[in-house]
């Protein structure tokens, strides 16, 4: 098989096995359980997208892991490190594995290959701008491997921007993702999926929080919404929806429930 051909065959079946079209995937892979269980809706508190984006009264370490649909699996660990009244800075991971998948050369000989494999790191930042409203940055470096052979290299920026109402009931934060330069696996670069968050999160009484989540980006746009239940601060029960709007008229809804 070519490199070209085989290439496109990559990318044809990145895109089958993805809400967003294109390699890269793992800048979208969800590792959250917590935000999975309601949706992927919880921007505005720092559980989804940006770690930074959220008061952090003590060091705090979060790891994830995720196993998916043919055999991709997706990996983040982030540290967040207090800066008193100054801000936050920390560190965050996030590795992905897109499973095997099987080549066919011309000469009929077959081998099997990891569909995409890649990893983003780098150190994030947050800074009180007053009382109420608090920004966020990642800056991410980024590799990602096609076919165990195709590789390129990235770097972006996660940046965003949260508002909490004194009481801290109301939360509100918009994010931008993936800003940054395209990989470049051969001739023609290959965009990152950038896109823009609006997220909302409101507390109702301690026990019972909801939140909802609006992204657009070249691909599409992402509607989510989802709520969570504390029994007696012991049992956390999440409830979500989330529709994926796909450039072209396609939708791909989901609708967690979890526990635990």
């Amino acid at each position: 098989m070519g490199i070209s051909k085989g290439l496109a065959v990559l990318l044809s079946a990145s895109m089958a096995g993805s809400a967003t079209a294109g390699s890269i995937l793992f800048l979208d892979a969800e590792t959250n359980a917590r935000s999975l269980g309601v949706g992927t809706a919880l921007t505005a508190v720092g559980e989804e997208g940006l770690p930074s984006l959220d008061l952090t009264p003590a060091p705090e370490v979060t790891t994830a892991y995720r196993r998916g649909y043919l055999d991709t699996q997706a990996a983040l660990v982030s540290y967040v490190h207090p800066l008193g009244r100054v801000g936050t800075v920390g560190l965050l991971a996030h590795g992905y594995d897109g499973g095997s998948l099987d080549i066919v050369e011309k000469d009929g000989s077959a081998r099997t290959v990891r569909a995409e494999s890649g990893v983003a790191v780098g150190p994030m930042f947050g800074r009180h701008l007053s009382e109420r409203l608090f920004a966020g940055a990642h800056l991410k470096f980024i590799r990602s491997t096609l076919a165990d052979q195709y590789s390129g290299n990235a770097v972006a920026v996660d940046a965003g921007l949260s508002y909490r109402k004194p009481g801290g009931q109301v939360h509100v934060a918009v994010l931008a993702q993936n800003i940054g330069t395209g990989i470049r696996y051969l001739n023609e670069p290959e965009r990152l999926p950038g896109r823009v968050h609006g997220a909302a999160t409101l507390i109702l009484v301690p026990p019972l929080a909801l939140s909802a989540d609006v992204a657009f980006g070249a691909k599409g746009t992402d509607i989510s919404g989802g709520a969570e239940f504390s029994i007696a601060r012991a049992i956390l029960v999440r409830a979500g929806a989330r529709e994926i709007s796909l450039s072209g008229g396609r939708s791909i809804s989901r609708v967690p429930v979890t526990a635990g």
